[in-house]
């Protein structure tokens, strides 16, 4: 792409380009837990000026790599042509598409017959980051984005205004099921529904965060149980008439199951990321204790 006469500033956590002074496209590196999420997008009025996006993309890209963290991620909703070849001037590649998926609220009875009974609890800060971080290991042990969950990741995301622990359900282990490997009721978990509330939006959009389930607890339709009993709570604890979730195009199992709920696809967000290996430098691998 052409980038003729356009200038990258520099401005804290992100950069702007310019051409003859004017703003044209802006862009922000976000630090995620190994990955910076990085935005870019023109400014508001500019029209899209590709060039112009495609120099700050680039740039934040270079940023990313100096700083030895992790590999940036661009994430666009209903991407075209034009985003691929802006990724591909970055040396970025498509990684994932997601589908954001909708249904209004609530959910229907028709659609409740045959679910497993299930007993949630809310989520207990200080108490419970474990058994989550455990389970999620399990169930999400070989996912690009949840995978690695942290007991300090899960603190940090805590302190988001957005985090409820009332949202936050627990579906405590079936200790009869399990044997003598679930331990003492309640310190393992058979799986999670995780709420998120955008009250940004108008009106306010209710998220399934993170649904999981414990693969040992695997076959008894607790993803589809989980989903309803999240959906549920949010209609009735913050009266949201709209629920949401975001599922790979690729999992195949998982669009059965949503696509049985009544949900409906409202957009795709594609996911790109470097091409070749993210490969951090060498002062950073000598100082990593997690390096081999």
């Amino acid at each position: 792409m052409p980038r003729s006469g356009l200038a990258v500033v520099p401005d804290g956590a992100g950069a702007t380009a310019t051409r003859d002074g004017v703003p044209l496209a802006r862009g922000t590196l976000r630090r995620g837990r190994a990955w910076f999420d990085l935005t870019a997008a023109p400014v508001d009025g500019a029209g899209f000026v590709g060039d112009a996006v495609a120099a700050v993309v680039t740039h934040l890209v270079d940023r990313a790599r100096r700083m030895d963290h992790g590999p940036p991620r661009w994430v666009v909703s209903a991407p075209g042509p034009v985003h691929d070849e802006i990724a591909a001037s970055a040396g970025l590649v498509t990684r994932r598409d997601l589908l954001q998926l909708r249904r209004p609220l609530p959910v229907e009875a028709t659609l409740r017959w045959g679910l497993p009974a299930v007993v949630l609890r809310p989520f207990r800060p200080g108490v419970d980051e474990e058994a989550v971080v455990e389970t999620n290991d399990r169930a999400f042990a070989a996912h690009p984005d949840q995978a690695g969950l942290t007991v300090e990741d899960l603190r940090d995301l805590e302190t988001r205004a957005w985090f409820d622990p009332e949202g936050f359900l627990l579906l405590d282990a079936d200790a009869a099921a399990a044997g003598d490997a679930a331990g003492d009721q309640g310190s393992r978990l058979d799986g999670f529904c995780w709420t998120k509330v955008h009250d940004d939006l108008d009106p306010p959009l209710g998220e399934i965060y993170v649904i999981g389930v414990d693969p040992t607890a695997g076959g008894r339709g607790l993803g589809k149980a989980l989903t309803v009993a999240g959906l549920d709570w949010l209609h009735r604890a913050r009266a949201i008439t709209e629920g949401m979730l975001y599922v790979d195009a690729a999992n195949t199992g998982a669009m059965s199951m949503y696509d049985h709920l009544g949900f409906t696809t409202h957009h795709l967000d594609r996911v790109y990321s470097p091409a070749s290996p993210w490969i951090r430098s060498r002062r950073h691998r000598r100082a990593s204790p997690r390096a081999t």
